[in-house]
């Protein structure tokens, strides 16, 4: 899992210890931010690693070798089809649609969930993935955030999920999340979260100053919020609902604030505006 190979290159002294036995590593699961599979290739050189790609209805659907000397410069794409898979992509909604051989009969007992999860295209059974998607030249996916994480601001739909990629892609941030608010005068409000590789690693300007040549105006976050640690759930995964509840306290208040304490993840954060 991506979030637990990232803990141990950067706490788990993984590059000071040498691994000859070791030749392939597969990761899966959740995003696997660019410079930690940088940093894997150099702590592990004569391993292969690739990126897997699968909800669990599907079972690993895409697959991307990782080439030799990826610079992490550019996000990870999720690959190309396996061989027993059919993938293609909804042309109103960019979202990906998985079919073949390894794909589940149903849910249990749920009948109206099944239905719901499914979709026929010239015969073919598809499972609705709910990750949205592009095709790169090369024929290689990549993955853009979930559907259901869209909002739209100023007549703009936007994929939170390209904003936290943008800022990943900056060498000094270790890890992104970007929540949306009601502020209820404009109308909604994008927080970005950000966790620096190390204290005053990035300042607040260099921050937006990123944003703002990666991403278009319209995307770029209200409010930049520098984190010791992002909040994360049972299985290591963002915690979104506990991002939100902060983006509303700090958007309410129209000033800098500190950040309440969220117990060992997040000690003493500072915000900025």
């Amino acid at each position: 899992v991506p979030s637990i190979l990232a803990g141990m290159l950067e706490d788990g002294r993984l590059a000071q210890h040498d691994y000859p036995g070791l030749r392939l590593v597969l990761f899966a699961g959740e995003v696997f931010r660019s410079h930690y599979v940088s940093q894997l290739q150099s702590a592990v050189p004569q391993a292969v690693c690739a990126n897997l790609y699968g909800p669990t209805e599907t079972n690993v659907v895409t697959w991307y070798r990782v080439p030799r000397g990826f610079d992490g410069s550019q996000p990870l794409p999720i690959g190309q089809p396996c061989a027993y898979a059919t993938v293609t992509v909804d042309a109103a909604t960019g979202e990906l649609l998985a079919g073949g051989g390894s794909l589940m009969t149903g849910y249990w007992s749920r009948p109206e969930d099944t239905q719901h999860a499914f979709v026929r295209l010239d015969g073919k059974r598809y499972y609705r993935t709910g990750d949205r998607v592009s095709q790169a030249a090369d024929g290689n996916y990549l993955f853009l955030g979930r559907l259901d994480r869209q909002v739209k601001r100023r007549g703009f739909r936007i994929e939170l999920g390209e904003i936290e990629t943008a800022l990943a892609g900056c060498e000094d941030i270790l890890e992104a999340a970007a929540v949306a608010v009601d502020d209820g005068k404009r109308g909604t409000a994008i927080i970005a979260f950000v966790r620096p590789r190390s204290p005053g690693a990035i300042t607040l300007v260099e921050v937006k100053a990123h944003c703002a040549r990666r991403l278009p105006l319209y995307m770029v976050p209200d409010h930049i919020v520098f984190l010791n640690a992002i909040p994360t759930g049972g299985r290591g995964k963002i915690d979104y609902l506990a991002l939100s509840r902060i983006a509303k306290t700090l958007n309410h208040s129209g000033s800098d604030h500190a950040a309440p304490d969220h117990g060992d993840q997040d000690r003493s954060p500072a915000i900025h505006r």
